[in-house]
């Protein structure tokens, strides 16, 4: 898993309340204890957390369906690169 993963993973697990190793790039959103708002609180802690720009709209977050599609919007924002686009 990169650095970037690990780092997104642990930043969702504070944010959400979860253990982090059951997050996996594979983890549905979904499947999680948060819905559209507090995904979008999340988004946030990973802009502060992780120092990249994210899409702050809801249409972003309703996009997400994985933890690794939150990785790759990271990877594209730290790439100078506009997430979701």
């Amino acid at each position: 898993m990169s650095d970037t993963a690990s780092e997104v993973r642990a930043v969702l697990a504070q944010a959400l309340a979860v253990d982090e190793q059951t997050l996996t790039l594979r983890t549905q959103l979904a499947d999680l204890p948060a819905d559209s708002l507090t995904l979008m609180e999340a988004v946030s802690a990973l802009e502060e957390h992780l120092g990249v720009e994210l899409p702050d709209s809801n249409a972003f977050v309703q996009s997400l369906r994985e933890v690794g599609d939150i990785v790759d919007a990271v990877e594209t924002a730290r790439r100078g690169g506009q997430p979701g686009s």
